[in-house]
């Protein structure tokens, strides 16, 4: 049987009209919704004529690219959906958080009188995860675009660029963060505090300052990876505080050497005599340590009800400016390039670019002093 490749009546391609129908209802069987959105009867995609069609003619239907409405939770879902798969859970973590942020509009259509009403409520909070959301929903869209599941404009288009992120401050003084990394003494003070009110943690934080690592990587090291034999630590997993993870931040499954100098092999040496688990930093039953509890021990704002940790106590004694449990890392690198340590060693070193450290850190350091190197 053949089928006529134009409307008998209107002259119009039935190809077209039938592959807009077919496209149709494939993103509809293929929808994680298709249970509610697959039409079995047809009629959603062919629409009610007011005349029976004439042999070898389609029915006169509206379009269905221009009716279909397409709701930001159908988008999300199927982009998630898409985009996650073999992405580590940190991303698949930051992703259900985005998800969380925009389910007040899940049911809103993507259209210019959504994308204003989530703008100035995102403009309003201004801050890094209203920014990194919104950004996270223009990529959706430009997806779903490409995908061909939605049509038209994006509504989203320059809406991150618009929402400024408010300075990160002190909770102390409440004052922004000026510096991003802590001077030799007073790394030295913190550590002598920690070892007087947090013993605990001491070690802990002290192997941050003198590595430079992450809190996630310092937390899932464990004694195999120290090669005393060869003098390197391989930092090649993170903990997020609810799952482990195989390689670093932006170097899935990948790892990265640092080397073991004497006096560093010398301390963990003498940890290890000590040790009573696999982990080289466990909490007292031996499993991973708390990132509630170390930012606890680090620094809160004082309660009855509760210890002040150390780097808050300081600062509010004004022995120092209060920086994050995070800035142990910037201390670090940033004493490696005052010592006129070449950039892409530190980068090769602490798992960075050269660039992003030629770029955030050397310009930000208090001061030069090439005199000596911190014997933290």
């Amino acid at each position: 049987m053949q089928f006529p490749q134009t409307d008998p009546i209107t002259g119009e391609s039935n190809w077209s009209k039938a592959e807009a129908i077919a496209r149709a209802i494939y993103l509809d069987w293929q929808h994680p919704e298709s249970d509610r959105l697959l039409d079995l009867t047809l009629t959603k995609y062919l629409g009610k004529s007011e005349t029976s069609p004439t042999r070898g003619q389609l029915p006169t239907f509206v379009d269905i690219e221009e009716k279909r409405t397409f709701l930001i939770k159908e988008i999300w879902a199927d982009y998630t959906a898409y985009h996650l798969v073999g992405k580590k859970s940190t991303t698949c973590q930051a992703y259900e958080k985005f998800g969380n942020k925009l389910k007040e509009w899940g049911d809103k259509p993507i259209n210019r009188e959504t994308a204003r009403l989530i703008r100035q409520k995102f403009i309003e909070q201004n801050t890094q995860s209203a920014k990194s959301t919104i950004a996270a929903l223009r990529r959706a869209v430009d997806w779903a675009i490409a995908e061909e599941k939605f049509t038209g404009a994006n509504p989203f288009v320059n809406i991150a660029q618009e929402i400024i992120v408010k300075k990160r401050v002190d909770k102390i003084t409440d004052l922004p963060f000026e510096y991003v990394a802590f001077e030799d003494k007073e790394v030295q003070l913190i550590l002598k505090k920690f070892k007087i009110k947090f013993p605990q943690y001491h070690n802990f934080f002290r192997f941050k300052f003198l590595t430079g690592c992450r809190t996630g990587e310092a937390r899932a090291l464990t004694w195999e990876d120290v090669k005393f034999d060869v003098g390197v630590i391989f930092f090649n997993k993170t903990f997020s505080g609810k799952t482990l993870s195989q390689g670093t931040k932006g170097q899935r499954g990948r790892s990265r050497q640092f080397p073991l100098t004497e006096k560093l092999s010398t301390w963990l040496l003498s940890l290890q005599k000590q040790a009573n688990s696999h982990l080289i930093f466990p909490n007292t039953r031996g499993n991973y340590l708390d990132d509630g509890i170390l930012s606890k021990a680090w620094g809160q704002l004082p309660k009855p009800d509760r210890k002040t940790g150390v780097v808050a106590e300081l600062a509010m004694q004004g022995e120092l400016k209060y920086l994050p449990p995070y800035n142990t890392r910037h201390t670090f690198i940033n004493y490696c390039i005052e010592q006129g340590i070449d950039t892409m060693t530190i980068a090769a070193w602490c798992g960075n670019s050269d660039r992003v450290i030629e770029s955030v850190y050397k310009s930000r350091s208090r001061h030069v002093d090439l005199s000596k190197l911190p014997q933290w």
